[in-house]
């Protein structure tokens, strides 16, 4: 994982508080001493339930990117049942360690090489 910025997706269902929680991170490093988060949500007028996504860009430097994370160097997952329905693994880093709360998630994700997958 690069030392300088960190890129954290989290995939979640509308209503589920990914959103939230991804706003929760970024709040805790600024005050942490992070002045680059940056945090971009892509959703859009989903109802409650549909998978959403969003982004979280830390750094120490200030960030001026505002896209959403194409190679992130961590993937949360809030409902594994996205795990079936999405391509989670979409651009994920081939240079991350695999980490997971369900030991069956790299036989279900299909993920390959080094990654984060975190599951909640």
């Amino acid at each position: 994982m690069k030392k300088d910025k960190i890129d954290i997706r989290w995939h979640g269902r509308g209503g589920q508080g990914a959103i939230n929680a991804a706003k929760i991170v970024a709040k805790a490093m600024f005050v942490s001493g992070y002045p680059g988060v940056v945090m971009v949500p892509t959703f859009g007028t989903e109802r409650r339930g549909a998978p959403v996504f969003t982004s979280l860009k830390i750094s120490k430097e200030k960030i001026y990117d505002l896209s959403p994370i194409e190679e992130p160097d961590i993937i949360v997952v809030l409902d594994h049942v996205l795990l079936e329905e999405t391509n989670i693994k979409a651009g994920s880093r081939k240079k991350a360690s695999s980490s997971s709360t369900r030991p069956a998630a790299s036989m279900t994700t299909g993920l390959t090489g080094k990654w984060w997958l975190s599951l909640m």
